[in-house]
Parts: C-alpha cells; structure tokens; sequence
C-alpha cells in the first residue's frame, strides 16, 4: 500500500480549556497533530514537523450558513484535506461557544427539493408570481428548486403589482425551530398587527428597511403596495435568528402575507453538520453529494478551545475525531473511500 506522511507546523498558546488539557506544544518537530487512515485502502498519516506542508482555519459559509473550517495542504502530495462545520444553530449558551452539538453531529448530505410560496387566503396572488431562473428570466411558478442544502437570495417580482424586484433569503434544509423567528401579520382596522411566533426575547421589526419596533410586538399603518418585513430575534444569550417576507396593502388594509414552505418531504435540520472536502491531484471531492454518508460515522471528542494569548476570546478549537466516508467527484465519476481515519484537528471560530 502506498503511505502519504503529511507533517504540520503550529505555534500556539493554549488558554484555559474545556475537558482534560492538551499536553505542551512540543519544541521541535515531534508530532502533535494526528490523523491517520485509509484512502482507498492506501494508508495515510498526517503529522506534525515537515516543511511544505501547510495548514489552516477560519470561518466562512457554505451556501450562505455561517461555518467553521480547518485544511490541510501538502503541495508534494497534491493533497489537501479539509472539514467544515456549519455553526449549531444556537452557538451561544449558559456556559458559553458551542462548536458541536453533538446530538446533530453527522454528515451533511444534499437531498434536492423545493420551497414554495402561499399568500393566505388570497390564493389567487400565486397567479401573478415570477421567480428568476437561473438564466436570469423571470418565469411563472409557485415554487423553486434547489440541488443542495442553505440560505440563498431569490429575486421575485409580481406581474399584477410592478415590474419592481423583490430579493428574498430561502432556507432549505436549515430551519430556525429553537429559536423561531416567525411571525404573525394580524390586520386591523386601518393598520397591520405583527406578532411574534415565540413572544421570549429581544425583538427588532423592519419594514422596507427600517426599523420599525424594538417591542416584541408592533402596529402601525402602511401605504399600498409590497412592503418587505424583517424580524430579528435574539435570546438572552445572545443567539440570532432572522425571518423575512413581504406583505401587500390594499386599500390600506393588509391583503396578504408571503409563506415559505418546504413543498417536498422535509429535509433534515443540517445545523452542526460536517462536510469532508479533499482535493487530490487538483480534482476535487465532496462527502455532501454522497447519500451512504447519511448512515456513515462522524464523532468527536476532547473539544478545547485555544486562544493566541491569554485572556483573549478563542480562536480556533481543538478536538479529536474518527469517521468513515465516501467522498465523489464534482461529475459523479470517481469516488474517494475513507475508512476508520482518527486523529486530532483545529477549526477557526
């Protein structure tokens, strides 16, 4: 069997940490950081000390979900090996930055689906509705599709109102079920009630933009026409949910709010998620498009947090891991297998 040795320098301060602390950080090039395993039945082992190797990590979103991330390149071998986690979807508690919830931890794996949009009991607006395509042209339709899992812009317009253009967030495969931002638009007399579908918390209302209200609930009167409406959500520990929509006056009356609905079975909640990307030979390959992962294994464990001086907030996490995967190409052509990999990674907070 061929074997790739991977060595990784770091420099780092530990701070005060979670669970049982990481031994000293050694002076020369001992190995510190660990992984190893099979790729295709070919050993791999990824340690501390050789020069060339390169490694990082950081935040960034996939597919507009805020995650976490750390890699591992080696430009000898042609490889670079990566994982990231979407943020639990309440990342904040009573004792402090979650990294995992490791009652949801497990692979994110796309399954295509669809998010349709209602209007009350005005059911004739689904009539006048036009969604851009992925060509840029807006066509008729009640719904739209999505090949993989996350928050993305929709732009809609509505052929009975303007030729104005409203952009939209659509969550597929992420819903805000623990801290709910949903609400309730309730007309009154001359004017629009908004309440809140979970009354606990810090709320802020907008309003094409604007704020509107900081109470939990809001009325006021609006013009006719489509108005874009935005309620933020924050709990005590300082966690952040957003739900956005539109509403249409008519006659000074509220004639209908906007609903999104997953219009497919639905997905499963893929907050806290893993996804395994490595690129080998410049070609690369994903554990998100590949269904067996839904029943393969990812644990980990002995999460500490290290900070690059004392008494500063972390900056990046520490933990051990083992999982099995099956990892394919961009074209569905080749496939990577890793099978009982085990070591110890970082991500950036």
């Amino acid at each position: 069997m061929k074997k790739v040795l991977l060595f990784i320098s770091v420099v780092a301060v530990l701070s005060a940490c979670k669970k049982e602390p990481l031994p000293d950080l050694p002076e020369d090039n001992t190995p510190f950081y660990l992984i190893s395993g099979l790729m295709n039945d070919d050993s791999v082992s990824l340690s501390v000390g050789q020069e060339g190797i390169t490694f990082a990590q950081g935040t960034t979103t996939n597919n507009g979900i805020e995650s976490y991330f750390g890699l591992i390149n080696s430009p000898s071998d042609n490889l670079e090996i990566r994982m990231d986690f979407t943020r639990p979807q309440k990342p904040m508690s009573a004792s402090g930055l979650s990294v995992f919830d490791y009652s949801q931890l497990g692979y994110l794996v796309d399954n295509p689906g669809c998010v349709g949009f209602s209007f009350g009991s005005n059911q004739m607006q689904s009539n006048y509705l036009e969604i851009k395509d992925d060509q840029n042209n807006f066509e008729s339709a009640t719904q739209v599709d999505f090949e993989e899992f996350g928050k993305f812009d929709v732009d809609l317009r509505f052929s009975n109102f303007s030729q104005e253009v409203f952009t939209v967030p659509v969550n597929f495969g992420f819903e805000e079920n623990q801290l709910n931002p949903d609400f309730y638009l309730i007309p009154q007399t001359d004017s629009v009630l908004f309440s809140p579908a979970q009354p606990d918390g810090n709320h802020q209302w907008f309003v094409d933009g604007s704020l509107a209200s900081n109470e939990s609930t809001h009325t006021d009167a609006y013009g006719i026409g489509i108005h874009t409406v935005e309620h933020k959500l924050r709990d005590e520990y300082g966690n952040v949910s957003t739900h956005f929509t539109l509403m249409r006056i008519t006659d000074y009356v509220l004639d209908w709010k906007m609903d999104m609905n997953t219009c497919t079975p639905a997905p499963s909640n893929n907050y806290g998620k893993v996804i395994i990307t490595i690129i080998k030979d410049g070609e690369e390959y994903s554990s998100r498009s590949t269904p067996v992962n839904s029943s393969n294994v990812f644990s980990a464990s002995n999460l500490e947090f290290v900070s690059k001086q004392s008494g500063q907030e972390p900056t990046w996490a520490v933990f051990d891991f083992f999982f099995d995967a099956v990892l394919v190409n961009q074209t569905n052509t080749d496939s990577l297998s890793l099978d009982a990999m085990t070591g110890t990674f970082n991500i950036g907070l």
